[in-house]
């Protein structure tokens, strides 16, 4: 969180220990998660949410243990895709786009945790097929208006937006973090047996570590 101190720990504490537990946890049954399930939302979902509040806890064991990190604290913004079911967990403001058919539209509700946004039936695939989405920080929200957002990704590929995106954000004052993620989604070429999501594009190298974090120098 901009602005907080130790925010950098927070995210660092939140991106490694999501990533771990869902890479650990992917073939268990929720049923072995404490405090798991909820009737409505399928086990990759519990899964999802789960790793969230694992970071938050480790988060705030180590504000309470570390002077230098008291009070620290960070937004999550969490696109997990498997099977023909897009994931999406919001904890903050920082933002989730779905850009498709020339539009943008939001892909997640602020300040809300979870939400298993969308199963993609056989019939549906190719209106997702050429989509993008855009996971972003409110230190780039903040600064560049949706719309702008849409045209700067249609009009550039991944790895040029991102940088696009981030120098504009920072052209414009920049005062907090600015984190920037565009995912290029294509269909697996006709084959059944994959799924809509099985191939994800064009994360570049600079932004896969650390949501992209660019600060303004």
């Amino acid at each position: 969180m901009g602005g907080h101190r130790a925010g950098g720990v927070a995210s660092r504490i939140a991106v490694e220990t999501i990533e771990q537990y869902l890479a650990e946890s992917s073939g268990e049954s929720t049923d072995a998660v404490e405090h798991g399930a909820h009737g409505d939302q399928s086990e990759a979902a519990v899964r999802l949410r789960q790793s969230i509040f694992l970071a938050n806890q480790k988060i705030y064991n180590q504000s309470v243990s570390d002077e230098a990190c008291r009070g620290m604290g960070t937004t999550v913004s969490a696109l997990y895709l498997t099977g023909a079911t897009i994931i999406t967990a919001n904890v903050g403001d920082s933002p989730i786009y779905l850009l498709r058919n020339g539009e943008i539209e939001n892909f997640y509700t602020p300040h809300t945790l979870l939400h298993e946004r969308k199963k993609i039936p056989k019939s549906l695939e190719d209106r997702f097929s050429s989509s993008k989405l855009v996971i972003c920080s409110d230190g780039l929200s903040g600064k560049i208006s949706r719309e702008e957002i849409r045209d700067l990704v249609y009009q550039n590929d991944s790895e040029a937006a991102c940088r696009k995106l981030t120098d504009l954000a920072n052209q414009r004052g920049g005062e907090d973090n600015i984190t920037v993620i565009v995912v290029r989604l294509t269909s697996a070429n006709g084959d059944s047996t994959k799924s809509l999501f099985g191939r994800i594009f064009a994360i570049p190298a600079w932004i896969t570590s650390f949501f992209g974090a660019q600060k303004r120098s």
